[in-house]
């Protein structure tokens, strides 16, 4: 195996192992934190096709996708004070969300819990 070859795989593989610890880290520690509830408005909603990159990897015609799963990347503003929060939630979870919609958001540290 090529020396620049090894090179590559032992860096993807170091990447692999820092972004997991970091997972579990901050995994642990929103567990450790309480859950709010409290007011909120949907500030901003943005997604982000999450298997595009997937299917192009694997080879695929990117053209002759169809079946495309979304996430969101929501700010909401915590009221009474418009201090933004921002979480990545599932679609399928809230295909309905907009902008400027009210209701009570739960949350844990940085984990999304739920909006109604």
């Amino acid at each position: 195996m090529p020396v620049w070859l090894l090179a590559v795989v032992l860096t993807f593989a170091c990447a692999v192992i820092v972004y997991s610890v970091r997972c579990v880290a901050q995994a642990t520690r929103n567990d450790t934190l309480t859950k709010i509830s409290t007011k909120a408005r949907v500030a901003r909603v943005s997604g982000r096709n999450s298997n595009m990159l997937n299917h192009w990897l694997a080879g695929g015609n990117v053209s002759h996708f169809h079946n495309v799963n979304r996430e969101l990347y929501v700010t909401f503003e915590l009221l009474p004070d418009n201090k933004p929060v921002k979480f990545t939630i599932p679609i399928v979870q809230y295909p309905e969300i907009d902008e400027g919609d009210t209701g009570t958001l739960i949350f844990q540290g940085t984990r999304f819990i739920s909006f109604e």
